[in-house]
Parts: structure tokens; sequence; C-alpha cells
């Protein structure tokens, strides 16, 4: 069971910590490639509307098929994909379907993890809390590392660290045990 904690924060501080070498630089991407600020806000809002409509498909699809673990793994290694394509993309257009793909293959990630933890908790005196701190203390160190590495070199940095976050997150998911099946 101690294991299961482990991985579980494990996980939530590789998935955070590569969120927060993301989100906070996106936008200043989008501004150093010359974007208008309503290009910007377009951009900045596709996620929200791809992850609102594709959540449940995600879900539904684990839910019916047990494909929790499966599901997780790719679309750790698939948000990784996006986003390096994603920094290939130069213009509006061109960014558009790779954050679009990124959008799809993150809608399901932090459902995927609050549900492993919650079953990881269950019978422990441990709470979901204390297991999901570890997200916080993630984002927060990579907000302050990537900062610093993007000011000493280029703002591109943040793409290569965030596949290489998920990269490393990937392989903590290939250590989680079988989800117990619903009755």
């Amino acid at each position: 069971m101690q294991k299961r904690l482990i991985l579980a924060g494990a996980l939530y501080f590789g998935y955070y910590m590569a969120l927060g070498s993301y989100n906070p630089f996106i936008n200043l991407y989008y501004d150093r490639l010359g974007l208008s600020g309503v290009q910007i806000g377009i951009l900045a809002a596709l996620p929200v509307l791809v992850s609102s409509t594709t959540v449940l498909l995600w879900g539904g699809l684990a839910d019916a098929r047990q494909w929790h673990r499966g599901i997780l793994r790719l679309n750790l290694l698939l948000c990784a994909a996006a986003v390096l394509m994603l920094s290939t993309a130069s213009t509006f257009v061109t960014l558009i379907p790779w954050i679009v793909a990124y959008a799809f293959f993150n809608s399901p990630l932090v459902p995927l993890l609050d549900s492993s933890t919650l079953g990881a908790v269950e019978k422990t005196q441990r709470s979901y809390g204390e297991i999901r701190v570890w997200g916080s203390i993630g984002w927060t160190l990579s907000t302050f590392l990537v900062g610093w590495i993007i000011q000493q070199y280029t703002v591109r940095w943040f793409f290569y660290i965030y596949a290489a976050v998920m990269a490393i997150t990937f392989l903590f998911s290939i250590f989680q045990p079988r989800p117990k099946p619903v009755p």
C-alpha cells in the first residue's frame, strides 16, 4: 500500500511539474512569435474548449473498458509529442492543430490521476490532500526553474523540459498497479 501512495505522489509531482513548465510560459511564446492579443486569447481558450468536450469521452472509455492505466500512459506520451510538435509551429494557423491535440490528450490526465490516488488512499490513514500536495510542489519547483532557464537561454526551452518531465512521469506510470474493478 505504501508503494501505491509513493507512486501516486510521484505521478502528481511529475504531471504538475510538466504543467508548471508549460502553462505559465506558453502565452509568452505566442507573444514572442508576434501573435496579436486576439490570436493569443483564442489559442489560450482552445484547450479549455477541447478539454471540456472530450474529458467525458475519455472517462467513459476508461470506465467501460477498464483501460485507466493504458489511457494514462498513452496520453502522457501523446501530450509530450503534441507539445514537441507545437514547438515547431510558428504561425497562428499552424499552432491550432497541435494545441487541439495537446488539449485532447491532456483532458483525461487529472481525472485519471485523481481516481488512482483516491483508490490508493481509501484503505489507509492517509488523505487525498497529503498525496495531491506533491503536485503543488512540482508546479512550484518547475515554474521557478523553467523561468530561470528561459531567462538564461530562450523561451523555447519550456517545450523540451515539459516533454522530458512527461516522459519521466510516463516511466513512473509503468509501475502503477491495476485498479480494482468497480462492481
